[in-house]
């Protein structure tokens, strides 16, 4: 998926997330719902339809808000800003119409 910003956002905050050190099940939930967001962005960029689309990139946005709330709860401060860039990245995705009836790999 060349040129697919959010989706290289989303694998870094992965990485990141798979750094952090935090009690068994804090960590097993902020690392799946950061996984998440990586496979509904895949997902997603290959479905051919708008309505289809649109399904991915919104379960891969409520995912990145899973991963928010860890990243707030937990106080994960090193996590704060590259999050929250993925956050509008995602925002941006889900609410513009233009990025979605484009091209198959949609940017941000």
């Amino acid at each position: 998926m060349n040129n697919f910003r959010t989706y290289d956002l989303a694998i870094q905050l992965y990485q990141q997330c798979k750094r952090t050190k935090l009690k068994h099940y804090a960590n097993n939930q902020l690392l799946r719902a950061s996984l998440s967001v990586c496979l509904n962005l895949a997902e997603g960029n290959e479905r051919s339809t708008v309505k289809d689309k649109r399904r991915f990139l919104v379960i891969a946005l409520t995912s990145h808000r899973e991963v928010q709330s860890i990243i707030r709860i937990e106080e994960l401060i090193e996590l704060h800003e590259l999050s929250d860039k993925l956050g509008a990245y995602l925002y941006r995705l889900c609410h513009s119409p233009r990025l979605l009836t484009h091209s198959p790999n949609p940017g941000p």
